[in-house]
């Protein structure tokens, strides 16, 4: 897994980490919508991690998790940057 990440971002997942007392940032898909109008998008959250399941890569002194099909979904490489709206996001690099 190859990440590339913001400053602000990384300084904001750092300070949720300790906050919150969690040891790994998640790479994790969510579900919007419901029915017809159901799309799956790319996120992130705090976890620990399942040693069979996941793959970790180390960053800055941040560990950042992922399943293994989640990686097999979307792919090996993802920016992770504060969008327009302050919130943390994450994309797909081509």
């Amino acid at each position: 897994m190859f990440l590339q990440i913001s400053k602000d971002a990384e300084d904001r997942l750092r300070s949720l980490l300790l906050e919150d007392d969690m040891p790994c940032v998640r790479i994790r898909n969510y579900t919007l919508g419901c029915g017809w109008n159901t799309s799956i998008i790319l996120g992130v959250s705090l976890d620990e991690m399942n040693e069979d399941d996941d793959i970790k890569v180390e960053v800055n002194g941040i560990t950042y998790i992922a399943e293994e099909a989640i990686l097999g979904t979307h792919g090996k490489f993802f920016s992770i940057f504060i969008n327009d709206k302050g919130a943390i996001s994450i994309a797909k690099v081509q």
